[in-house]
């Protein structure tokens, strides 16, 4: 208000009008009154108790401020609350604006987090991916070398026995053409077996096995039929007289096979 008094008391009094006008308000509003209902209430209270006490009446005129700019029109009342309103909604279109734009500018960030997490599991998965792609070509390509050499080791086992297998054969049949050709025969009697005496394999002698298991073998002989009829009259003594007499035989038949070698070597 604008309002030209005569001393400063009655200015004062104004001032403090004004400022119960202020009061009625805020309580108005605190009561649950909308603002117009508040401000005209408080306006009429107050001019009615300054009519009652005889108090200059108090002259209220209004004008609307703006941001960018004021109106120096003067105006009434409701022209004043009208602007104010109009002025709430452009505020709360504002803050609307903004609060929508800040949200919109957190879900954009929390979007862009979102897909930066996303990125990161697809990098790590994709890291994972080819981790296990290697390994499992790894392993695959050890189990193809350990498959070759395995391979590889059975042809060469296949092979050595294989070789074993003809180099048996040819001895086997080496062995019969020896025998053949030294003894008469392409294979010994049984109880028979090969000895050296003076070279390898120069001698036959009997070989006889005892009652508790152990072989004792007969005298050398240089012919086949020899070591035949040692076995033959061996077995009969076992036979009949049993392992101890048995022994004493073979040594006995030892020591002239022995005799004999010796004189012969001398003639």
């Amino acid at each position: 208000m604008t309002q030209y008094v005569k001393n400063l008391d009655l200015a004062v009094d104004m001032h403090i009008s004004l400022v119960q006008m202020h009061q009625y308000a805020s309580q108005g509003l605190t009561e649950g009154k909308d603002f117009r209902t508040a401000i005209q209430d408080a306006i009429e209270l107050v001019q009615k108790e300054r009519a009652a006490s005889g108090a200059l009446a108090l002259r209220l005129r209004f004008r609307s401020f703006f941001k960018q700019s004021c109106s120096l029109t003067e105006h009434n009342l409701d022209q004043a609350i009208r602007d104010w309103e109009n002025l709430r909604l452009r505020k709360g279109a504002a803050a609307h604006q903004e609060s929508a734009g800040k949200q919109q500018e957190q879900k954009e960030r929390q979007e862009r987090r979102e897909a930066a997490r996303e990125e990161r599991a697809e990098k790590e998965r994709r890291k994972a991916e080819r981790r296990e792609a290697r390994l499992l070509a790894k392993e695959t390509k050890q189990e193809r070398l350990r498959s070759k050499r395995q391979a590889f080791a059975l042809r060469k086992l296949r092979s050595f026995q294989a070789f074993v297998k003809v180099r048996q054969a040819h001895f086997e049949k080496l062995r019969k053409k020896q025998l053949l050709k030294t003894w008469g025969v392409a294979e010994l009697p049984e109880c028979l077996q090969l000895c050296s005496f003076q070279g390898r394999d120069d001698c036959l002698c009997a070989v006889l096995r005892l009652s508790d298991g152990r072989l004792q073998a007969g005298p050398y002989r240089k012919r086949l039929q020899e070591a035949l009829r040692d076995l033959q009259e061996l077995r009969v003594i076992q036979q009949r007289k049993g392992d101890e007499v048995l022994c004493e035989e073979m040594q006995r038949r030892d020591a002239v096979a022995m005799t004999a070698f010796f004189m012969q070597s001398l003639n």
